[in-house]
């Protein structure tokens, strides 16, 4: 059965599609649970807390934007969960540390606000020269998206990622991931 046809059955209250569809993003939950730890949650809670993303997902996901957005949505539903989580128990923890790594090798004290932004801190450590020389080594594909979404000369409003997809005809969840790609090869050639 194809992922549509379960998703439409599931939003109409079968049990059997959802158990398939959680089924399916298994996987993807266990990898994402494995970089968690929370006192007081077991590694079974965390898997509980994933498997109620994927349903909470399910039932508010709008087919009417495709379904080849959904394995995204999904994945960020996930991600988003478990981030709200760490973030709520943190708060609520007798040990805090701002070094805890919640994943994806972030710590929260990258979850911090920050009135700063990505241009201001990157003007204020790195040279021109520098920045020039690190924009050269990005591919073409990576240089259109860090300067649509960074280096936008208009006084238009703030540049988003969806847009972007929008703009190129791609998956939203591969714009993403050429964003976190650029970014990082950026910041490699910067070091």
């Amino acid at each position: 059965m194809e992922v549509i046809e379960l998703l439409l059955l599931a939003k109409n209250g079968d049990e059997k599609s959802k158990e398939k569809l959680v089924a399916k993003y298994y996987g993807l939950i266990i990898h994402q649970t494995k970089s968690i730890f929370l006192n007081g949650y077991t590694f079974e809670d965390l898997v509980q807390t994933g498997i109620q993303s994927v349903l909470k997902a399910i039932n508010s996901f709008d087919i009417n934007k495709g379904i080849e957005s959904f394995n995204a949505y999904i994945f960020w539903a996930i991600k988003n969960n478990f981030n709200y989580l760490c973030r709520n128990e943190i708060r609520h923890s007798q040990c805090l540390s701002l070094n805890i790594v919640m994943g994806d090798d972030m710590e929260s004290i990258d979850l911090i606000e920050s009135k700063e932004t990505v241009e201001d801190i990157v003007f204020k450590t790195v040279t021109l020269k520098e920045l020039r020389f690190g924009l050269q080594l990005l591919d073409k594909e990576e240089l259109e998206l860090i300067s649509f979404l960074y280096l936008n000369d208009s006084n238009d409003n703030k540049q988003y990622l969806s847009k972007y997809a929008q703009l190129k005809g791609k998956d939203y969840y591969y714009c993403t991931s050429l964003k976190k790609r650029a970014l990082k090869n950026l910041k490699s050639s910067l070091h």
